[in-house]
């Protein structure tokens, strides 16, 4: 997934300014690449709603609202419980910070989660710091010196 994402990234960068350079010439207009560019967006955002199929079933997002109101319920509870001090402090924060909740996935697991002292699996962490060192590989390439 890692190559496949550069490599679509790669190619819109090389063929964007070549494929915009000859709408330009073409129309005589440089809002042209604009236009195009919308209708293009639209038809993607059209394409993503109504052809590609949601992979989600109707089971498991009953679910997770179920499990979504039940954490509520949770947070309401120890709320009450907390007024002031650090622990009102810790739990705001933690609250705050708890759209980052999903990216543990890429903390490394262990390879038999019932064996303690069984190696861990760090592939998807290395990949996660793969991915970044190209990403900021490719944003300091651009940054006017």
């Amino acid at each position: 997934m890692l190559s496949l994402s550069l490599g679509v990234i790669f190619t819109g960068m090389a063929l964007g300014p070549s494929v915009g350079s000859l709408l330009i010439r073409h129309t005589g207009e440089t809002l042209s690449v604009f236009f195009v560019v919308s209708v293009l967006h639209a038809f993607y955002a059209l394409f993503s709603i109504f052809v590609i199929p949601e992979s989600v079933t109707a089971e498991q997002k009953e679910e997770a609202k179920i499990r979504y109101r039940e954490e509520l319920q949770l947070s309401a509870e120890a709320r009450e419980g907390v007024e002031h001090g650090w622990v009102f402090v810790l739990f705001w924060f933690k609250r705050l910070f708890s759209f980052l909740s999903p990216l543990t996935l890429f903390t490394p697991k262990r390879i038999d989660p019932f064996k303690k002292g069984s190696p861990r699996d760090w592939s998807l962490t290395f990949l996660v710091i793969a991915y970044g060192t190209v990403l900021m590989t490719m944003v300091c390439l651009f940054l006017p010196a």
